[in-house]
Order: structure tokens, then C-alpha cells, then sequence
């Protein structure tokens, strides 16, 4: 069996042809790893603080007042305005009593200054 240099040559460069262009083939797919693990950290970064930004919202809505407190709060303002209206209701009666007094006692003393 006799080797020619030639076809071994041959086969050599194509073999090392095969391995180039899968290296350059690898590289092309995994040349952006290093940027996209980046990118990846950024964006962990700021759903974390995005994140907290939510939990602190959370916090404080849990704080404010909801639906059913605002509907017992109209109900109670609607029970004052009774109570005020039934007191003012008396404080006019009491008014007109007062004034009757006052005139009955005024008129008693007009009376005597007359005679």
C-alpha cells in the first residue's frame, strides 16, 4: 500500500477545513452567550427592584380603605344628618319656648312701668 502525499494532503486540509468550519459555526452560536448573560443579570436586577416597588404598593393599598368602608362611612354621614336635623328641630322649639318666655317676662315689666 503506497501513500501519496497528495491525498493525504488532500485529506488533511479538508479535515482541517471540517474542524475550522465547525469552530466558526460554534462561535457564531455562542459568541453572544457572554452579552446575553449580561442582559440576563440587568434584567434580574431590575425585576428585583421592580419587584419591591410592587411589595411596597401592596403594603400601603392594604392600609386604605376599601369599598365596604367607604359604604359604612355614607351611612354613617346619612344617620348624622338625621340626628342634626331632629336637633335642630328641638333647638327651634326651644328657640320659640325661650322667646315666649322672654316676651311674657318683658311685657310684665312694660306692664308695670305703665301704671
Amino acid at each position: 500500500m503506497t501513500f501519496d502525499i497528495a491525498v493525504i494532503g488532500a485529506w488533511v486540509a479538508f479535515i482541517l477545513s471540517v474542524i475550522s468550519l465547525a469552530g466558526l459555526i460554534k462561535s457564531h452560536f455562542t459568541g453572544g452567550t457572554k452579552e446575553n448573560t449580561e442582559a440576563i443579570k440587568e434584567l434580574d436586577s431590575k425585576h428585583d427592584k421592580l419587584d419591591k416597588r410592587v411589595q411596597k404598593v401592596e403594603t400601603e393599598l392594604k392600609h386604605l380603605p376599601n369599598k365596604d368602608d367607604f359604604t359604612k362611612l355614607a351611612v354613617s354621614f346619612a344617620e348624622m344628618k338625621g340626628d342634626i336635623k331632629v336637633m335642630s328641630h328641638a333647638a327651634k322649639s326651644t328657640e320659640r319656648s325661650t322667646r315666649r318666655m322672654e316676651d311674657f317676662l318683658l311685657g310684665g315689666v312694660k306692664g308695670k312701668e305703665k301704671k
